[in-house]
């Protein structure tokens, strides 16, 4: 009765909630009747864990409320394919569905939304179990989220949790990228989808407008063309019926010359003023051809008039917007500034007058105890002793002033004294050095031309001592050169058999090709799509596919492994069909040796052979040291990105930081500095010892211009310290995390500005804050 009672007194309602968990009478389909019958205009419906509401309910919502645009059925288990079918009929502008836990809605329901439903942006079907990926043969044959992607274009967000994998559809919707965290997964939109949707939808109007255009244009010039051949064909049968009336008046003059006299001269009056009537309307028509172009003229060059005078008034807009904020500023300023001084001169005078009362009392109190002489006396002295104080005082502050400056110019000039010290030792130890440098270039280059001079002296006396010894020797020479070349070719004939010849030990037996048994003995290759998936998730979401553990097909262009399932759901059908691929295991189900190809092979199964014989090259990497203190060396691995120390005198490498490289209370509180935030243009404060980040201004953060002030009276090293030690580098947000526990590490991504997470236990990387991190995350 209620439902009944809304939907007669409310027709425009656009709202309704009836989504219900422990309500005391359930909601059956005759309560979705009279709301589809009266309430036409209705949009948002939300209906999550109705138990009774069957597909008809579902059928007269769909049918009678057309313009429905969000739809919520979450955990309405009797629901089937049947509604899926029922909205898609009635709700063409749907934006928002959610099936989450309907368990009889299969891929066929999934079809018929993508059919109808084009305006489709979000779609959740969490814990649906019937739902599958399906295989994509074609627009009209697609089944399952292929359909889904042939169909919804439009579709931004898709939540698949506790659903099948998406990998083979990864790529399925422009305007979306597969995202997996923990155990959500789904689609999500890309970065500035909408922005992309925009540019594609303005793209096809402009592509429909350009058609338009050229349809109209065609149009015209058929017209136009229309028009010319009727005039040539009106002036043609205009000449011809003259010269048919002249060729009558001829045939006519030998039976009435007279008759033909008149003829003539009315045929000659006519022609006269045909001739002159075409060439009016001719001139007419280049008059009104030439009015046009004047006019097309006009028109261009008043619409670039007014584009100038528009621009013009624009830019003149936003300089009086630059001016007036610019005043406003000033008056800000100056009004700040009044406001200061007001509150300081209430101070001063609320100190005057109350150093005023304090000194009306104590001369009320002397009044009492004190004669008039001696108050009068009192008077006096107390004014001498105020003149004399206030001389003391300006002498103090004389010479308070005189001393200050003398200190500041021997400090000023101790410091210069130090820098040309230091400058001029620098230029003494850069020339002692490069004078150094000279030397010895000239004694190696000394050395060299000694060493050439008797390198070719030493060439010439062997030359002449082997053209001496020459004629003894050459005889036995050609039977030796014909020896080495028979034993060199016997060796290589020996390398080559023996580099591809197999020996077993027990039996003897020497095989060319790797044999059966140890083909077998090789690890199975896993299917490379499917195989990244734990057990328990494969046989949750595949049952069928819950035994299948190794690869039986691998592609030499995607270079991976392959099932039989992920072979036909990825290469049926797109560019992947064309690809190069082999069996692994032949019909018995045993190993298939292709022999030795070439190399580097593209196969993975010879890639992985060729792995275990130690064909690759392996070479440790060359890393340069972060820092360097003393005999430690600071590294970052680029794979984990850990932190890793290195000594080299004892050779030792450990994760944990040494005394060396471990920082006091003192220099932790000192290695503070104030940094920009680029997207955000705000100032925030990073601590170069811990990688800390905070927009808070830490107690023990000191200026640049206040460190120098501090530091000048100790000498100028500790200045140059201090003002290293303020300096920021580049790289803090960038290439050096922060770690918050737990193996998580937090890095600034320069592409997209904005802070990801890296877990260096499980190599897990995520743009989503982790759980029990929050309190550490560096702003």
């Amino acid at each position: 009765m209620g439902i009944l009672s809304l939907s007669n007194g409310c027709h425009d309602l656009l709202h309704v909630d009836l989504s219900r968990t422990d309500f005391q009478y359930k909601l059956t389909d005759m309560a979705l009747l009279p709301l589809s019958e009266r309430c036409k205009l209705l949009q948002h419906v939300n209906v999550a864990g109705c138990d009774y509401l069957t597909d008809a309910g579902l059928s007269w919502l769909a049918a009678g409320c057309s313009a429905l645009a969000h739809l919520n059925v979450a955990h309405c288990v009797k629901l089937t394919d049947f509604s899926l079918r029922a909205i898609a009929d009635g709700c063409i502008w749907l934006e928002f569905l959610d099936i989450s836990g309907c368990p009889r809605i299969s891929d066929v329901g999934l079809r018929y939304i993508s059919t109808a439903c084009r305006e489709l942006h979000t779609l959740r079907l969490r814990s649906t179990i019937l739902i599958s990926d399906g295989m994509s043969l074609g627009r009209d044959n697609a089944q399952g989220l292929a359909a889904l992607s042939h169909g919804c274009q439009r579709l931004q967000h898709l939540d698949l949790t506790k659903c099948l994998p998406l990998k083979p559809l990864r790529a399925a919707w422009k305007y979306g990228d597969l995202h997996e965290h923990h155990k959500a997964r789904g689609i999500v939109p890309k970065h500035r989808a909408a922005d992309m949707m925009f540019l594609d939808d303005y793209g096809t109007c402009w592509k429909a407008a350009i058609k338009i255009q050229v349809a109209r244009r065609d149009a015209a010039r058929r017209r136009e063309e229309a028009l010319i051949h009727w005039a040539s064909s009106k002036m043609q049968s205009v000449f011809r019926g003259r010269q048919a009336r002249k060729y009558a008046a001829v045939q006519r003059m030998l039976r009435r010359q007279q008759h033909d006299a008149a003829t003539r001269i009315q045929a000659a009056y006519r022609a006269h003023v045909a001739r002159t009537l075409t060439e009016r309307l001719r001139k007419q028509r280049e008059k009104e051809r030439y009015v046009a172009m004047v006019i097309r003229v006009q028109s261009a060059w008043r619409r670039k008039q007014a584009r100038d005078i528009f621009n013009s008034k624009r830019m003149l807009k936003l300089a009086i917007e630059a001016r007036r904020e610019a005043s406003a500023t000033v008056i800000q300023r100056a009004f700040r500034a009044y406001g200061w001084r007001k509150r300081n001169l209430l101070y001063s005078t609320a100190l005057k007058v109350k150093k005023a009362e304090e000194e009306a009392a104590a001369n009320k109190l002397q009044l009492l105890y004190k004669s008039r002489a001696a108050r009068l006396e009192a008077q006096r002295k107390r004014e001498a002793l105020r003149l004399l104080q206030r001389k003391k005082d300006q002498a103090a502050q004389c010479l308070q002033r005189v001393i200050r400056r003398r200190r500041d110019k021997r400090l000023r000039q101790r410091q210069l004294d130090e820098e040309a010290k230091l400058n001029a030792a620098a230029q003494r130890i850069q020339r002692r050095f490069r004078r150094r440098q000279d030397m010895l270039s000239y004694q190696l280059m000394k050395l060299g031309r000694e060493f050439q001079v008797r390198t070719e002296a030493a060439l010439r006396l062997q030359a002449a001592w082997r053209r001496k010894q020459g004629p003894t020797r050459f005889q036995p020479w050609p039977n030796t050169l014909v020896g080495a070349g028979h034993m060199a070719k016997h060796m290589l004939r020996v390398l080559k058999d023996e580099q591809y010849q197999r020996r077993h030990q027990d039996t003897g037996e020497i095989r060319q090709r790797m044999p059966q048994d140890l083909l077998d003995l090789l690890p199975k290759p896993r299917c490379n799509d499917c195989g990244n998936l734990g057990d328990d998730m494969t046989t949750t979401l595949h049952p069928a596919r819950a035994d299948v553990e190794a690869a039986m097909t691998e592609c030499g262009d995607c270079g991976e492994f392959f099932c039989s399932e992920c072979w036909h759901a990825i290469h049926a059908g797109g560019r992947r069909r064309r690809h190069r691929f082999r069996t692994l295991y032949d019909y018995y189900g045993k190993r298939i040796d292709y022999g030795d190809g070439e190399f580097p092979s593209v196969w993975p199964s010879e890639i992985a052979q060729d792995e275990l014989d130690g064909w690759y090259l392996r070479t440790s990497p060359f890393r340069e040291p972060v820092l360097v203190l003393g005999d430690w060396e600071k590294y970052v691995d680029d794979s984990t990105h850990r932190e890793w120390y290195f000594s080299r005198s004892t050779k030792v490498s450990t994760y944990l930081p040494p005394p060396a490289f471990k920082a006091t209370a003192q220099d932790i509180a000192l290695a503070w500095v104030r940094k920009q935030d680029g997207p955000n243009q705000i100032p925030y404060y990073f601590n170069e010892k811990t990688g800390q980040r905070t927009f808070d201004r830490p107690p023990t953060f000191v200026e640049k211009e206040d460190a120098d002030a501090a530091l000048e009276v100790k000498g100028v090293e500790q200045v140059a310290a201090g003002v290293e030690r303020a300096q920021p580098t580049p790289t803090d947000a960038s290439s050096y995390g922060v770690d918050m526990g737990n193996g998580w590490m937090q890095y600034w991504d320069d592409t997209y500005q904005v802070y990801f997470y890296y877990n260096t236990y499980t190599q897990e990387s995520t743009y989503t804050p982790p759980d029990g991190a929050m309190d550490s995350i560096a702003l």
